[in-house]
C-alpha cells in the first residue's frame, strides 16, 4: 500500500496525474466506509485510468518533441546549412574546436597517430555534424557567420 502511494505520489509530481485524482485515490484509501475489496477494485480502476492518462501524456510529449525536431531540422535547412557551406576552413575549424572544447567529446594528443591537417579535416566534420544534430544551440550573426548561442 505505502508503495502504491509512493509511485502515485511520483507521478502527480512528475505530472502524469493531476492533483484531483492524487487526492481521490488518497480519499479512496482512506475511506472507512468501504471494505477492502472494494479498495481494491477501486484501486485497480484508477490505477488502470491513470496509466491510460499517462501513456497519453508521453504520447502527447513524443509529438511535441517530434513537432520540435522537425522545426530545428527545418531551421538547419533553411539557414544554418546556408551559412555552413559559406564559412572558410578555418573559421569552421575554430568552431569545431570551441564547440568540442564545451562538450569535450573531440580530442587531440600528439602521441596520437594523426597529423594535424588530419585533426584540422576531423575538427571541420565534427562541427558541420555537431550544428546538424544541434541547430537549437546555433544563429547567424548579423554580419554572416555561425554562432553558438549562450547557455
Amino acid at each position: 500500500m505505502e508503495n502504491y502511494l509512493e509511485i502515485k505520489k511520483m507521478q502527480k509530481i512528475a505530472g502524469i496525474i493531476t492533483e484531483g485524482e492524487y487526492r481521490m485515490i488518497i480519499e479512496a484509501l482512506h475511506d472507512e466506509t468501504l471494505d477492502e475489496g472494494w479498495k481494491s477494485w477501486i484501486l485497480g480502476g484508477l490505477m488502470a485510468l491513470t496509466t491510460l492518462a499517462g501513456i497519453g501524456k508521453v504520447y502527447k510529449m513524443d509529438k511535441q518533441a517530434e513537432a520540435d525536431r522537425a522545426k530545428q531540422t527545418e531551421y538547419y535547412n533553411n539557414v544554418l546549412s546556408k551559412e555552413v557551406t559559406k564559412m572558410s576552413e578555418d573559421d569552421l575549424f575554430k568552431l569545431g574546436t570551441d564547440i568540442a572544447a564545451k562538450t569535450g567529446e573531440l580530442k587531440y594528443s600528439s602521441s596520437q597517430d594523426i597529423n594535424p591537417e588530419m585533426y584540422k579535416k576531423i575538427a571541420i566534420d565534427y562541427a558541420q555534424d555537431y550544428i546538424k544534430a544541434h541547430p537549437n544551440e546555433f544563429a547567424v550573426g548579423v554580419d554572416g557567420g555561425i554562432y553558438a548561442l549562450p547557455k
